[in-house]
């Protein structure tokens, strides 16, 4: 599995969860779009406010945070709007870290170097890691 790809394990496996937990399955299958609509708003919003107090002072609690609601909301999460909850925030932060990344990388570098260093980047979160 590659290092980055545990940032989209919900993203796969929240309809199967919800349909387990849920007697309704209609809703388990809207749960994508919740993620989606909080990461729409993730990836816009931090955009604005990082360049006000930093790129790296948002990427590391977005980070943060997409674990600590992984842990905390989505194992906890016994009820529909409790999935509902985690779908919005877990997509928000999630979405956070896909877009502070890039700035951030651009950041350190010299600007002859941006492409060089985003795609050394990603070649490296490609690689499977295997145990």
């Amino acid at each position: 599995m590659a290092p980055n790809l545990g940032l989209f394990v919900p993203f796969f496996y929240i309809v199967e969860y919800a349909r387990g937990i849920f007697k309704a399955e209609y809703l388990s299958f809207y749960l994508p779009a919740f993620m989606n609509a909080g990461g729409v708003v993730g990836r816009v919003l931090p955009a604005i406010v990082s360049d006000r107090i930093g790129r790296f002072n948002l990427l590391v609690p977005s980070t943060l945070l997409s674990g600590l609601f992984c842990v905390t909301l989505w194992l906890g999460a016994d009820s529909p709007i409790r999935v509902i909850m985690f779908c919005i925030l877990y997509g928000f932060s999630s979405g956070s870290f896909i877009s502070l990344i890039t700035p951030c990388i651009a950041q350190i570098s010299e600007i002859r170097e941006i492409g060089t260093r985003i795609g050394l980047l990603y070649t490296v979160i490609s690689i499977p890691c295997v145990p």
